[in-house]
């Protein structure tokens, strides 16, 4: 997907990511550049700044305490197996860090009980039902990225006239949603007239 941050970054950064991981036997050093394709973008530093806050999700945390799926523990480090530092968040650790920072209790079932995923317990884009969302559910567009790694949990058949689903060939996370570039390819040029349509029809038929 494109990341156009004023800072130079390529069009296609997952592409760029893997890239130097093909090439070469230094697999570190070729995780660095890949990490960099995103975190300097820029060129200009000598070193990827960590973020200074730590806790679970980042920017996404008050979603995380408030909207978490139940198989989501934003997978949890530990040093035995891997080259990582442990960090061995589970439930009770999302359960405490949410009282304590906003002062909530997590609701994991929350969007499989309200929107028709799953059965209410646990989330699966396979099992969404439109007509077991509150209310039923029309006028949705699901776009998939094949190179979108949440694509495993998205919705890709058309489940009703007016629900669909429409797959993003070249496309990461959330490509069809960011402004036209000279670099975009067929699919999602494709996607997003068909988005356009749709949202057409949405309002012929409110009107």
């Amino acid at each position: 997907q494109p990341v156009p941050d004023g800072k130079g970054a390529r069009l296609a950064p997952a592409r760029g990511a893997a890239d130097p991981i093909a090439e070469e036997v230094q697999l570190l050093r070729a995780m660095a550049v890949a990490a960099g394709v995103l975190y300097n973008a820029s060129k200009q530093s000598q070193c990827l700044q960590l973020p200074a806050d730590v806790n679970f999700d980042g920017i996404w945390d008050w979603q995380f305490c408030t909207e978490r799926l139940p198989q989501e523990t934003y997978f949890p480090l530990e040093a035995e197996t891997t080259m990582f530092w442990d960090r061995p968040y589970g439930e009770e650790k999302i359960v405490e860090h949410c009282r304590k920072k906003y002062g909530i209790e997590p609701r994991p079932n929350w969007i499989a009980a309200t929107t028709g995923f799953g059965d209410g317990r646990r989330y699966t884009g396979s099992s969404f039902k439109a007509e077991a969302a509150p209310g039923g559910a029309s006028n949705i567009v699901f776009s998939n990225g094949v190179l979108d790694p949440w694509r495993s949990g998205g919705v890709a058949t058309n489940l009703s006239d007016s629900v669909l689903a429409f797959t993003v060939e070249e496309g990461a996370h959330h490509l069809d949603l960011m402004w036209s570039n000279p670099q975009d390819g067929d699919s999602v040029k494709r996607v997003r007239d068909a988005e356009v349509e749709q949202m057409r029809l949405w309002v012929r038929g409110g009107q």
